[in-house]
């Protein structure tokens, strides 16, 4: 599948705001990218702190807030069509103990998230925040959407890092099915590691 039409299977087919991923708080995950028909302005991104000009954009990007905004959870959506481009997105996410932080654009957050509510009433945050504003990112994890042929190849020869997940094309073609949901909901902390 190629970006833009990756991109697009994303807005036209996945959830704008979700418990997909699994969790057992009350804030949903909210789609950050791609953009909503009507949304206007900067969309949110990632960045190294310190290192605002070099942002990653990832295909498909969802956030989960806490604490009033205090930091975030990110899901990362990739979709990979060669092993050189796997291996170029899989080196921009590699481990590290440098901070990333999310952007976020106020004027996005004022936005209705699709269903007349805005992005800041979703999330349950504080609605007087008036600026972009820098949003810690607690933990990251990435899906890696693969061609069928190289998703088999890589699951033969790749070992997966803890925040790395691996779907094929045909598979994330089928967000609604029940092995999907299944694997899908081990993207999020809680559903990892607590019972």
């Amino acid at each position: 599948m190629e970006d833009a039409v990756f991109k697009k299977f994303i807005a036209d087919n996945w959830p704008i705001y979700t418990h997909i991923f699994g969790g057992n708080e009350s804030s949903p995950w909210l789609r950050a990218r791609p953009k909503l028909v009507g949304d206007v302005g900067t969309l949110p991104y990632l960045y190294i702190a310190g290192q605002g000009k070099y942002s990653m954009i990832p295909d498909g990007f969802y956030l989960k807030f806490h604490n009033q905004g205090e930091y975030c959870d990110s899901i990362i959506i990739e979709c990979c069509q060669t092993v050189q481009n796997f291996q170029q997105k899989r080196g921009k996410y590699a481990p590290s103990m440098i901070a990333t932080l999310a952007h976020i654009p106020a004027q996005w957050m004022k936005q209705s998230a699709g269903s007349g509510v805005s992005r800041f009433n979703l999330m349950g945050l504080d609605v007087s925040q008036i600026e972009d504003f820098p949003c810690p990112v607690r933990a990251s994890n990435i899906l890696y959407v693969l061609p069928d042929g190289l998703y088999d190849e890589l699951r033969e020869s790749c070992v997966p890092h803890h925040f790395e997940y691996f779907m094929s094309d045909a598979n994330f073609r089928s967000p609604s099915r029940n092995d999907v949901k299944e694997f899908l909901r081990r993207l999020d902390l809680w559903s990892r590691f607590f019972a």
